[in-house]
């Protein structure tokens, strides 16, 4: 008996040593957003004016749909889109032409502003404002409509979009 009372001792000693022995230690943990803000833009604009277009009244000239994500951590805060317009081999839209681009955007995707260009009024100026940081796959649509109050010499020019912080 006293030979099982020795081993029954030792073991209860054995299995008490790990809880008495027990070590601590750390691990680091990083991590890093690689992410940038991304825009699309998919679609353009086309209009045709026949001799009875001229007026006031805006000629539907097509949309696009913009696609944008926010995930670019380097500053807080809302983003907004902005476009410009440059007019190929020209300063400005010829005389009595006007650009009109009118957004629709779904709800916490942004507010959107309609924007009108004629002249040499092609500078950058914002579309959408309010974007919030971190939104994934927001989308957005921009309807295009001219206007001309005359005849006019053909153009073609390009809208850039450009996704950024907020002032």
């Amino acid at each position: 008996m006293r030979k099982f009372t020795t081993v029954l001792t030792a073991l209860v000693l054995a299995s008490c040593t790990g809880a008495l022995a027990a070590a601590t230690g750390t691990s680091s943990v990083t991590a890093i957003n690689s992410a940038s803000d991304e825009l699309s833009v998919n679609g353009n604009m086309n209009v045709n004016f026949t001799n009875g277009d001229f007026g006031v009244t805006y000629k539907n000239a097509g949309f696009s749909t913009l696609t944008y994500s926010t995930h670019d951590n380097s500053s807080t805060g809302n983003r907004l889109i902005t476009v410009g317009l440059a007019v190929n081999d020209a300063s400005a839209l010829p005389e009595g032409v006007t650009l009109k681009l009118t957004p629709t955007v779904p709800d916490g995707n942004g507010v959107g502003t309609p924007v009108n260009f004629s002249g040499s009024n092609g500078t950058a100026v914002s579309l959408i404002t309010d974007i919030p940081q971190f939104l994934a796959g927001a989308t957005a649509n921009v309807a295009y409509s001219m206007a001309a109050t005359k005849g006019f010499n053909n153009f073609s020019g390009t809208l850039t979009y450009t996704i950024g912080l907020s002032f």
